[in-house]
């Protein structure tokens, strides 16, 4: 049987040989590490330890498992929550007697019986749907004096026959609430009430009503730019193809949209908000939002999603203690919101350590001979330049821990941004200023909604002439 000699080495090598060998051997395994750091970060990111939403996660695979901590409580409602049951209503159209027919065995008529007992029951449902037409007759009468008086046709009455406020206040409803397309709109009405509406129409009813709702966007612009804290977030559109932004900035009470070809301060600053804000924004990590003149709190919901991502990529034991220090901080202010100055700052303190020990962990990557020809500042790993953002913004991050009325996440704002995807994914992208009408639409919505104000009745006031306020604002007198 043949056996290949291995291949001695003449000499032994020396005690610098091998170290020197040794010193490559680690290098090269460092860049290794990076290099699977980087296969790891670029092909496992998901909507739990990244920015990214759940749509994009990949269902063939398992799902990643929720932050969500659990309550302890029983699901379902719970004790001394308020239900809702039907309830029997007052007013009745119609009462239909269900009376025992045909003759006794006896003989007699049954109709001609003694009712002895009564039993009711209540079925509740929406009345047929037939379309409802007005004529509004204008007369034209003359005096005995020999004078012409005409009678006027009530404010929104303009065309020989034209379709009325609840019909056009419905559609809009639609449009902006329901998110569904133009062609689905029309199908609607066809089949719901067999009438057919262009949907040229439809396009200028939704261009009239952003035109009437124009002074109430602008109270709702000074509004957030006088609140104490705001949420602020932008996400991507398609508007006639091409990428857009859609920048929303709100409160627990008003929502203010608007669309923007830049995503930067410059597209922010479009909403003509920003520039007059004065409060605590709560946002992101986005550098372009720390170009704005006012105080800032970083979403703590995007920080456990990439303390995950650390975990994942190298199950390091600061992201792991880091991320439970979060939630005991949130969990202690729920629990008691008067949380004592000191126990604050205790707990601020190991926030601190704990990014110290991240850092040592994950020293600066420097450049080297291969990358000594390369632009810019060195690529550092995933977890030192979180950990960078950690330490540089600890205020903003802490900033819920010592002031009240911050809250711990953002999640206001994504709430408010999520809408508009779902729109696009209900009837895809805008056309022209269909994007800008919408915004300001959806503002208006959004706010009422957020004050427990009807919608529809609101969008069918506003087709008559009347708006309806959200709480606190007052319209100017254009008269």
């Amino acid at each position: 049987m043949y056996t290949q000699a291995i291949k001695q080495p003449a000499t032994k090598p020396s005690y610098e040989e091998l170290e020197d060998m040794l010193e490559k051997a680690l290098a090269r395994i460092a860049e290794l590490e990076k290099l699977l750091e980087k296969y790891i970060g670029k092909h496992e990111l998901n909507s739990r330890n990244s920015s990214k939403p759940p749509s994009s996660d990949e269902k063939s695979k398992a799902q990643p498992k929720s932050e969500r901590v659990s309550s302890g409580l029983a699901s379902g409602g719970q004790k001394d929550h308020i239900g809702y049951n039907l309830v029997w209503l007052s007013k009745i159209s119609q009462t239909l007697i269900h009376a025992p027919l045909g003759q006794c065995e006896c003989g007699i008529e049954l109709s001609t019986a003694q009712v002895t007992r009564v039993e009711e029951r209540q079925v509740i449902d929406i009345p047929k749907i037939e379309l409802e037409a007005t004529v509004h007759r204008k007369e034209t009468r003359i005096c005995r004096c020999g004078r012409k008086h005409e009678g006027e046709y009530p404010k929104g009455v303009e065309g020989h026959v034209q379709y009325g406020n609840r019909i056009r206040g419905q559609a809009v409803y639609l449009l902006n609430t329901q998110f569904i397309s133009l062609e689905r709109c029309q199908r609607y009405f066809d089949e719901m009430y067999q009438v057919r509406i262009s949907q040229g129409t439809l396009v200028n009813w939704q261009q009239a009503a952003y035109r009437d709702l124009e002074a109430v966007e602008s109270q709702i612009r000074q509004a957030l730019s006088a609140a104490e804290v705001a949420h602020g977030d932008e996400t991507g559109i398609h508007v006639g193809g091409e990428l857009e932004w859609w920048h929303s900035f709100s409160t627990a009470s008003y929502t203010h949209y608007h669309v923007a070809t830049q995503r930067g301060l410059a597209g922010m600053k479009l909403g003509g908000i920003v520039g007059e804000f004065k409060g605590i924004l709560s946002h992101d990590c986005w550098s372009a939002y720390f170009k704005l003149p006012c105080l800032h709190a970083l979403c703590n919901a995007h920080l456990l999603r990439e303390l995950t991502r650390v975990i994942q990529i190298s199950n390091q034991t600061w992201a792991s203690k880091l991320k439970t220090l979060l939630r005991t901080m949130k969990n202690s202010l729920e629990e008691n919101p008067k949380l004592p100055q000191t126990t604050r700052i205790l707990l601020q303190q190991q926030f601190r350590e704990l990014v110290a020990q991240g850092l040592l962990e994950n020293p600066a990557v420097v450049r080297t001979e291969q990358t000594k020809t390369t632009r810019g500042a060195v690529k550092q790993s995933f977890a030192r330049s979180l950990l960078l953002r950690l330490e540089r913004y600890q205020d903003s991050w802490l900033r819920f821990l010592f002031d009240a009325r911050v809250p711990f996440d953002n999640n206001l704002a994504e709430r408010d941004v999520r809408m508009v995807k779902v729109r696009e994914k209900v009837s895809g992208g805008s056309r022209g200023a269909g994007a800008v009408w919408f915004a300001r639409i959806r503002g208006y919505v959004s706010t009422l909604r957020k004050q427990n104000q009807n919608v529809y009745q609101a969008l069918v006031q506003l087709f008559a002439g009347n708006v309806v306020l959200p709480a606190s604002l007052i319209l100017p007198n254009t008269s």
